[in-house]
Formats: structure tokens, C-alpha cells, sequence
């Protein structure tokens, strides 16, 4: 009868891992932060903060074409919510910074059983992907609003990051121009 109840927890443990595991995986994190002293409404014109548009960091490599479809897709959503580009930086309201990187990570996750020696220990190796958005205001060249997102990625996204992409700019611009909280709007 013990070993049925232990069996019993080693399952419903494995279970709980792995949907805890696969959560993670198609949930992106999305966080945001800016300098409420910025008047985000006046902001019209934009451009890249570096002639190399997407910083890259990781264990990946990016190559050429794909750098250029991200550059693209970014452009296009800012554009979407009106803003113009601009290719002179004296004329920008904001100068957009673009990060990308992936990196390999293992995830070692124990799921204790019914006494102190009982329990398993499930390890897993994952890719988590990462999309940093910085805008720097035109005029005083200071950092004015900050958006990251983080996500799991499968291995059809590292070979093709481009939706992928595609959607996490569109989840961190989702909160850009930022809104004022009902205090700040006082």
C-alpha cells in the first residue's frame, strides 16, 4: 500500500512539473518602466539609437536577414501606433534602442513526497528568449521609457525568431506611451 501512495506522489509530482513547465514556456513576461517628466503625447518622429539597430546578446547567433525582418517589424510597430521614422537623429523626438538575445538554461525544479527521504528532482534545459525595447527622449538623450519581454522559446522560434518577434514587440509596445497613473494625471 505505501509504495502505491508513493507512485501516486511521484505522478501527480511529474504532473505538476511538467505543467508548470509548459506554462512557462507560451507565456511571455512583459514589464515596463519610464520617467513619468516626459511628455510622451509631444513625441512624433523616431529612430534608431545605433547604426547597428539590434544589440544581440546570447548563445545565438543572428544573422543578417533575420536582423533586418526584426528591424523591419519594429519600424512597422511603430509606425502602426503614428509615429513617423526619421533618418536624422537632430529631428527624432525619441531614439529607439533594440536588444535581443537568447540563452540555454536548465531548470531544476524538486517535488518533495510524504516523508524527508521521498521526492524526485526533475531537471529540464530550455531556451529563454529576450526582447528589451529603450527609448531615450531626442532632446536630452535620457532614458525615458524601458520594455522587456522574456519567453521560452522552442526550437521552430530560433530557427525562425521572426513571429516570435513580431509578437513581443507588439506585447512591450502595448504599454508604450505609457499611461499616467491616476495620481500622476492630478
Amino acid at each position: 500500500m505505501q509504495k502505491i501512495v508513493n507512485l501516486k506522489m511521484v505522478i501527480a509530482g511529474a504532473l505538476l512539473a511538467t505543467s508548470t513547465l509548459t506554462a512557462c514556456e507560451t507565456t511571455p513576461k512583459v514589464r515596463s518602466d519610464f520617467d513619468s517628466s516626459y511628455d510622451f503625447a509631444s513625441y512624433a518622429t523616431f529612430t534608431w539609437a545605433f547604426e547597428r539597430v539590434i544589440l544581440v546578446s546570447g548563445d545565438y547567433i543572428l544573422g543578417s536577414v533575420k536582423r533586418q525582418v526584426m528591424i523591419d517589424q519594429a519600424k512597422l510597430a511603430f509606425e502602426e501606433k503614428g509615429y513617423r521614422f526619421v533618418d536624422n537623429a537632430s529631428e527624432a523626438d525619441f531614439v529607439v534602442s533594440l536588444s535581443v538575445g537568447a540563452q540555454d538554461k536548465i531548470d531544476v525544479d524538486y517535488v518533495g513526497g510524504p516523508g524527508p527521504w521521498i521526492g524526485r528532482t526533475y531537471t529540464s534545459r530550455y531556451t529563454e528568449g529576450g526582447l528589451a525595447i529603450d527609448i531615450f527622449d531626442g532632446g536630452d538623450k535620457r532614458a525615458a521609457w524601458h520594455g522587456q519581454s522574456t519567453k521560452r522559446l522552442p526550437q521552430k522560434e530560433l530557427d525562425n525568431p521572426g513571429p516570435s518577434f513580431k509578437e513581443a514587440v507588439s506585447l512591450v509596445l502595448a504599454n508604450f506611451p505609457p499611461q499616467p497613473t491616476p495620481l500622476e494625471a492630478n
